[in-house]
């Protein structure tokens, strides 16, 4: 028996919503649990970097720094388990559209079945059979006759097991409806608890600064000398750089280094990877941006980066972020050994480190150890600060480091 037009119409309309949309469901299910596994990973980092760096109950702007990064990265996991949680409700509904198809198939094929079987029934009898082959009129109906019989036991035959063949996607979609309400109210409970966690970290960091605050002045000290000592930083750099393009130039003075034709080509692959540069350290986070921006703590008052801190952990290794020369090794006091590798035009500027393991004129690759990071003895905070220069103008490194 031939399907009606309607049932073919809504077989048609389910295939065209229905199949795109399990497609689409399993890239959009993938890329959230790739952002809830990288969130997971940068909230874990920032749990184990708290551990190393809170020796005692006394608040630290490292403290502080990474209870932010913790609340930051909680508040995008707890976007993303909505996202998901949409993404499996919208998936719910068009699983249940897929459903109420199968029940309206399965009614269909049914119907169509049980007129067949009362069919059969009326036309069981091989006398019944014989009298309607006999009663042709002529050969060519009879044997059209006698494969009709033929034709519809075979198609009795399918219409059973096209109801089996219903009748079991069914099931299936209903135990996939199961498994999907199951998994929405496990992101439903991981939600509840992320947003539990989360105002457990936001009254700690407001402990925190509450804490700080009343060390005011011990707090405006250390940025003052903190300033300074990023002024003296910046200070040697640009002595450096200038020392640096003098000698690209021959000794003459000059605005820009003088590249040769090697150097013009590290030059441009240092561009051409902007956004794509390694982090200087595998693990860690950024505890301050470039340029100014308001302290963490006191209110109305700005500090200014040069480059970018990373809190890491401790005895954690430098690496360059591309390759070129080492051009100098100082030391700066509050920043301890500095290293400065040229990219051609360009210069990554490493502080902040305990131990050095590159020497002047050597050759270094990306991601080549250059040092380990120096840890604090009094607050225990491993930190490394990154600064990135285009001839005698300072970069943000935030932009060439990938994300």
């Amino acid at each position: 028996m031939n399907t009606p037009p309607l049932i073919k119409a809504y077989t048609l309309l389910i295939a065209l919503l229905v199949l795109p949309f399990i497609s689409a469901w399993g890239q959009d299910t993938e890329s959230l649990k790739r952002d809830k596994k990288r969130l997971e990973k940068d909230i874990r980092i920032a749990n184990e970097l708290l551990k190393q760096t809170t020796t005692d109950r006394k608040a630290s702007l490292a403290q502080i720094a990474l209870l932010d990064q913790k609340i930051t990265s909680r508040k995008k996991l707890i976007k993303t388990l909505n996202r998901e949680l949409k993404t499996i409700n919208t998936h719910i509904n068009q699983l249940n559209d897929s459903i109420s198809y199968y029940h309206t198939r399965l009614d269909h094929l049914k119907e169509s079945y049980a007129k067949m079987v009362v069919h059969a029934y009326e036309t069981r009898s091989l006398y019944q059979r014989m009298i309607y082959l006999f009663a042709a009129n002529d050969l060519n109906q009879a044997y059209r006759r006698m494969q009709y019989y033929k034709s519809y036991g075979e198609a009795r035959k399918k219409q059973a097991k096209q109801i089996q063949q219903a009748t079991q996607r069914l099931e299936g979609v209903k135990k996939e409806v199961e498994q999907q309400r199951e998994e929405q109210l496990n992101l439903i409970h991981r939600k509840e608890t992320e947003n539990v966690a989360l105002n457990g970290e936001k009254k700690e960091k407001t402990n925190a600064v509450s804490q700080l605050q009343k060390k005011e002045r011990k707090l405006r000290k250390q940025i003052k000398e903190k300033q300074r000592a990023a002024k003296r930083l910046a200070k040697e750099i640009e002595k450096i750089i200038h020392e640096e393009i003098k000698k690209a130039n021959n000794g003459t003075r000059a605005s820009a280094f003088k590249l040769t034709p090697e150097e013009a080509l590290l030059s441009d692959d240092f561009a051409k990877n902007k956004g794509k540069l390694p982090w200087p350290s595998e693990r860690g986070i950024l505890s301050s941006s470039y340029g100014e921006h308001a302290h963490a703590v006191l209110k109305h008052v700005k500090v200014r980066n040069n480059g970018i801190d990373i809190l890491t952990e401790k005895n954690a290794l430098a690496r360059a972020i591309f390759k070129g020369e080492v051009t100098r090794i100082i030391k700066v006091p509050q920043h301890n050994n500095v290293v400065i590798i040229r990219h051609g035009e360009y210069l990554s500027v490493y502080s902040n480190l305990n131990e050095v393991f590159v020497t002047e004129g050597s050759e270094v690759e990306a991601l080549s150890t250059i040092g380990t990071a120096f840890t604090h003895p009094d607050s225990n905070e491993t930190l490394l600060h990154l600064e990135i220069w285009k001839g005698s103008t300072s970069l943000n490194p935030q932009s060439w480091l990938a994300k």
